[in-house]
């Protein structure tokens, strides 16, 4: 039988915000700013929730197909280090978070790897699955930096 290997999709990005670290990981640790901030995620629900865990569930859509979507978010350093673990049936795999005091306020680095299971499907659909991951990447951090720099008033 013929195994199609599981592609894994790289994100890697950075933004800038003006303000201190601690008000760019309060808004980046807020359940209510996900949905708002991350395009096809909806109807989040806490399912556990403590000073330095949050275990949620949520509807995903990824090509207009909707899924759920468990998240396991870790502060792994406070003000520092987020981890987000998550798991659906058409995606899985975790994004971390670095908030970095910088000169004029702070800069957020993602990182993450994200598997889309082993199908022929999804190996003809890998570049456009890469496309579409960077892309609301790159729109959740504008909309983050955004909602952020208003809360301060910048």
């Amino acid at each position: 039988m013929l195994m199609w290997r599981s592609p894994v999709i790289s994100l890697d990005y950075s933004y800038e915000v003006c303000a201190p670290v601690e008000v760019a990981f309060e808004h980046g640790m807020e359940p209510d700013h996900w949905t708002r901030h991350f395009s096809g995620l909806d109807d989040l629900k806490i399912v556990e929730e403590s000073d330095d865990e949050i275990i949620a569930q949520a509807s995903y859509r990824l090509f207009l197909k909707p899924d759920t979507l468990d998240m396991h978010v870790t502060v792994v350093e406070p003000n520092r280090h987020v981890l987000v673990e998550f798991d659906s049936g058409m995606v899985s795999g975790e994004t971390h978070y670095y908030y970095k005091e910088i000169e004029d306020g702070t800069r957020v680095t993602a990182k993450g790897e994200y598997s889309f299971g082993e199908s022929r499907l999804v190996r003809i659909l890998e570049p456009v699955l890469k496309a579409v991951t960077e892309w609301k990447g790159r729109r959740a951090a504008q909309k983050e930096k955004k909602a952020i720099e208003s809360a301060v008033g910048n």
